[in-house]
């Protein structure tokens, strides 16, 4: 299965979902070498929003596909957003038990 960045909803012409595909791989790229510039911090959706000024469903589309691809992870650790609700986190993927071991991790 072919996972895509962009999720069409409505009918777009070829050509403007194509640049839907390329921003939303953008938005991917950029997401990712934050939480790699990061090692070990875990963000919120709410933080990702902030930082890269994107709109929630944006933030939450990028979690999840990076989620998804299995180079982030959700941790079980909460954080406080802005209206006082606790919301998950994310960290860069760990590797399995398995790999750790084997690298002495």
């Amino acid at each position: 299965m072919t996972l895509h960045s962009y999720h069409e909803t409505v009918p777009e012409p070829r050509v403007i979902r194509e640049a839907y595909q390329r921003r939303a791989k953008t938005q991917e790229i950029e997401v990712l070498a934050f939480f790699r510039a990061h090692p070990g911090r875990a963000f919120s959706r709410e933080e990702i929003e902030a930082t890269f000024s994107y709109p929630t469903q944006t933030a939450s589309r990028v979690l999840a596909d990076l989620t998804a691809q299995l180079a982030l992870e959700k941790t079980g650790d909460k954080a406080v957003s802005s209206f006082g609700r606790r919301c998950g986190t994310w960290r860069l993927s760990r590797p399995s038990p398995v790999v750790q071991e084997r690298l002495g991790l």
